[in-house]
């Protein structure tokens, strides 16, 4: 399976990524080239990404042990900024 999605990942896209990320970290499918297409997925669409895909994207990350400062920055001020937005109002 890993050669598989070796092959496929620089055609992956926004869309791919947040449905496959997921299921790939499950399975320890540990692909550098996968998961650095998907940090740099991550990093051009910022604005797109939700909360609870940065949740999702932090678990998948961290389980198939990829480092990277600047995608961990990323995910650690998307938490911070909600984490603000629940103190001012626990409702919302």
């Amino acid at each position: 399976m890993a050669k598989t999605v070796d092959s496929k990942a620089q055609a992956m896209r926004f869309e791919d990524m947040l449905q496959w990320s997921l299921p790939l970290a499950a399975e320890q499918i540990k692909s550098e080239q996968v998961w650095k297409r998907f940090r740099d997925i991550v990093v051009e669409n910022e604005s797109r990404l939700t909360f609870a895909d940065y949740v999702n994207l932090a678990w998948s990350f961290t389980k198939v042990e990829f480092r990277d400062p600047v995608l961990f920055k990323q995910i650690e001020d998307c938490l911070l900024k909600e984490i603000a937005l629940q103190e001012k109002d626990p409702e919302a």
